[in-house]
């Protein structure tokens, strides 16, 4: 049996533990690089906009501002929009609920009861498996609404950076000369 012999330096084990310590710093801060992306994105497509309404003597100060409220007010009219509807569909199911399952269990599960009367093997599996989970069913809903908030968040914050990158005229090419490699 031959044994070799490996040497390692110390420059390069610092070399290993740099990158490996950057590539975990790059998905610690993923979040908000994909975030500013976005920002940047959001004031660039606005920029001819606001050019345009430059040459035609309105200043970037008011622009700005009217063209985030008019977007802002875009989104709230197609959430009081549907809103409502959808809320009015949710509430119509939660009254007729109870009688269409009832209606359900009469008419034998749907054709979920074998001839004998007995629920068919795999849907009675399935809803003990169902009972027996209910518990882990809270934890899911927090962390379902705190992704919802974070969503939400992030969505904010995108808007805030594009709406300061907007207000300045340069920003936006100073910003993508800044995360862009030469």
């Amino acid at each position: 049996i031959h044994r070799h012999k490996m040497d390692v330096t110390w420059s390069a084990l610092f070399k290993i533990v740099s990158v490996v310590l950057l590539i975990a710093l790059f998905f610690k801060v993923w979040e908000i690089m994909i975030s500013l992306f976005l920002a940047i994105v959001i004031a660039a497509a606005l920029e001819p906009a606001l050019r345009f309404l430059e040459e035609h003597k309105i200043p970037r100060v008011i622009s700005v501002p009217v063209i985030y409220l008019s977007g802002l007010a875009l989104i709230l009219g197609i959430f009081y929009a549907v809103l409502p509807t959808l809320f009015n569909e949710v509430f119509t199911l939660s009254q007729d609920l109870p009688e269409r399952y009832s209606a359900f269990v009469r008419s034998g599960f749907g054709g979920a009861l074998d001839s004998s009367g007995f629920l068919v093997p795999a849907l009675d599996e399935a809803l003990t498996a169902l009972q027996q989970n209910m518990g882990n069913l809270v934890p899911d809903v927090f962390k379902f609404i705190s992704v919802i908030f974070g969503g939400i968040m992030s969505f904010a914050l995108v808007i805030i950076f594009s709406f300061y990158l907007s207000l300045r005229r340069n920003d936006i090419e100073k910003s993508i000369l800044a995360i862009t490699p030469l």
